[in-house]
């Protein structure tokens, strides 16, 4: 601050000089008192100290250091118990007919999820006695539905097409093909047959 009056100072007495080696110029008559140019550079500067004291000194100024101001104790984390990680047991829909309203209600979600549809081959013997013959000789998958075909006992099906009166398609995979026959549902691979 001391810098601007000095140089407000020096550029007064400069003017001063100055004013002692121009020419005189005419007089001429006016209400501005011959300070008032002083008086105005001395309210500039007071001015301006004063906005830069308001932003100095603001309270958002000083809201944030007194935020930075602040300690927090430092915390250490709790480690999170270990839980030993578990492949959630699979439940067959027999077991979820024969468990109560109380028991389903403490089995976790992923537990309840469908059992791995069997093969063929795993099915009961009494069930693969029942069986009409099933020969696969034609298997197209495709991501779109509509795409997707197979030739089985020399008909072209489509998903969700009976192959005999008890027999159906259910779905065309990348592997294969699902069945199901009188309920049970089972799997078979392309190219293959039933009797062998």
């Amino acid at each position: 601050m001391s810098y601007i009056l000095d140089a407000l100072n020096k550029a007064d007495q400069a003017r001063k000089e100055g004013e002692h080696e121009t020419p005189s110029l005419p007089q001429h008559t006016s209400n501005i008192p011959a300070n008032s140019h002083r008086g105005r550079g001395l309210f500039f500067v007071v001015a301006l100290a004063s906005l830069a004291m308001f932003f100095w000194l603001s309270p958002w100024q000083s809201e944030t250091s007194h935020n930075q101001s602040i300690v927090t104790p430092s915390v250490k984390p709790i480690p999170a118990p270990q839980i030993p990680t578990q492949q959630p047991k699979q439940v067959n829909i027999e077991e979820l007919e024969s468990l109560s309203g109380n028991e389903l209600e403490l089995l976790p979600e992923t537990a309840i999820q469908p059992a791995a549809i069997p093969n063929i081959m795993a099915l009961p013997q009494s069930v693969l006695n029942a069986l009409p013959p099933i020969k696969i000789s034609a298997h197209t998958y495709s991501e779109n539905a509509d795409k997707r075909m197979v030739i089985i006992n020399d008909k072209m099906l489509h998903e969700k097409k009976y192959i005999s009166e008890r027999l159906l398609l259910r779905s065309i995979t990348k592997q294969g093909v699902e069945l199901e026959f009188d309920g049970t549902i089972f799997t078979m691979e392309p190219l293959t047959s039933w009797p062998d």
